[in-house]
């Protein structure tokens, strides 16, 4: 229920935002709005939730996976960590941000998911963290970031295109 969670928190937030932005609703500030509340949110502090969780709950977190408790837990939370981390400066660093936090939050969710489809297939660990819903769900949001984002930077270039082409020549006398 952890994932159900912040992707329904982002989904609340963005609502919220949407009716209550005093910016124009144009293509690209609705886009804007959903993919920075869910990187924000779904990847920010999703991400900052679960690397703490691996770091000092690690040894109840493992078996939940299917997993003997081990050092990789820290290793997993402070890459959860730095992935979280790019999240929550998309708020101050929008434009410098966006595409890495995209990058690396579904080169990880996607990763992730081959690991956990390997433990089914070759181990067949089915344990609840490890084949639940949180896996397909983190890949479906992934998936739903990655294509919100390429809307966007197609609805920005088409909006700067717009404008050059408004902008007045100048006249060479």
């Amino acid at each position: 229920m952890f994932f159900v969670f912040f992707v329904s928190l982002a989904t609340l937030i963005t609502v919220l935002r949407i009716i209550f932005t005093k910016r124009p609703r144009n293509a690209k500030n609705v886009l804007e709005f959903i993919l920075v509340t869910f990187i924000v949110i779904y990847i920010g502090v999703c991400s900052l939730v679960a690397g703490l969780s691996h770091i000092f709950m690690g040894e109840s977190i493992a078996p939940q996976i299917g997993w003997v408790s081990g050092p990789f837990e820290y290793e997993v939370g402070i890459a959860n960590l730095a992935i979280g981390a790019l999240g929550i400066l998309c708020i101050w660093f929008r434009e410098e941000m966006l595409l890495a936090t995209v990058v690396a939050g579904c080169i990880w969710m996607f990763g992730n998911m081959i690991g956990h489809v390997r433990e089914m297939v070759v181990y067949h660990n089915y344990a609840p963290m490890n084949a639940g819903i949180f896996m397909w769900l983190a890949n479906i949001v992934c998936l739903f970031i990655l294509a919100i984002y390429i809307a966007y930077r197609v609805s920005d270039s088409r909006e700067k295109k717009k404008a050059q082409e408004l902008e007045p020549v100048a006249e060479t006398p």
